[in-house]
């Protein structure tokens, strides 16, 4: 990846000039530096001090960690990436290291906005955001992952309340507008009909609502009470501005085999 092995070198200082009142006794405190990574030769054979990552990212697995001056794993935005962890002194100047030897390569850099998009055009949720304190791992598609085998665990009588396990639950599914350029608002409501008398019960809301220049339209993530077997049908959301006819779809809007995990 484009995050090399990384000794600390003259390149790799603490910038005190810019932050000079940062001293050596704070190297306890983190820097958290994220960049998606381009996965070709050119970009994984780049040296940082003269050593190189591995030419595969084989050894670092999804949400793993290996202990260098720059470690990695996979970005949360569903792309090959490394994540770098440094003493925060020694964040800029490592950030401006990698910069050097990505920008040449075509890399581009991005903020918050774009990693909540891409995020959610891989169906990745963000907590308290496309859940809240309702919401069980079954009801965003993640119950295989709960070892309810376990003889215990914290959280395992709640999971089993009949109310948890009831038909009906909102579940998390996506929305794609039949009009491509309206963007629904994110806490719209979900009805069943576009003419729904005042004091309906609505069926879910939006939870996260984006336009994509990827997908070139609108989508939104969704919680739908039984939305999962609902996939397929049109729902209506509802704002300021009327009800708006939308396709209920799965939560994942692009690369969903994950080849750009491995691209």
């Amino acid at each position: 990846g484009v995050f090399r092995h990384c000794e600390r070198s003259e390149a790799i200082q603490p910038r005190r000039d810019r932050h000079p009142e940062l001293r050596p006794s704070q190297k306890r405190k983190r820097g958290w530096l994220r960049r998606v990574a381009p996965r070709h030769d050119e970009a994984r054979a780049s040296t940082c001090a003269g050593a190189a990552l591995p030419p595969s990212p084989a050894g670092v697995p999804g949400e793993h960690a290996v202990e260098q001056h720059v470690g990695g794993g996979d970005a949360a935005v569903g792309e090959l990436g490394f994540e770098v962890n440094v003493p925060a002194d020694y964040a800029l100047s490592v950030q401006e290291a990698i910069w050097a030897e990505a920008e040449p390569k075509g890399a581009c850099a991005y903020g918050m906005d774009t990693l909540h998009l891409l995020r959610a055009e891989k169906g990745f949720i963000i907590v308290g955001l496309d859940t809240d304190g309702t919401v069980t791992p079954d009801d965003i598609g993640m119950g295989k992952m709960v070892g309810m085998a376990k003889p215990d665990f914290v959280g395992k009588r709640s999971l089993s309340l009949a109310d948890l396990k009831r038909p009906g639950r909102k579940q998390l599914v996506g929305l794609l507008p039949v009009d491509p350029k309206h963007r629904p608002e994110e806490g719209e409501q979900l009805v069943a009909s576009e003419k729904t008398p005042p004091g309906t019960q609505a069926v879910g809301h939006v939870t996260s609502s984006y336009m994509s220049a990827t997908l070139d339209r609108s989508f939104a993530l969704a919680l739908l009470e039984g939305g999962r077997a609902k996939i397929g049908e049109t729902i209506y959301t509802v704002g300021l501005h009327g009800a708006h006819a939308a396709k209920v779809v799965e939560p994942v809007f692009y690369d969903k085999e994950g080849a750009r995990l491995d691209a």
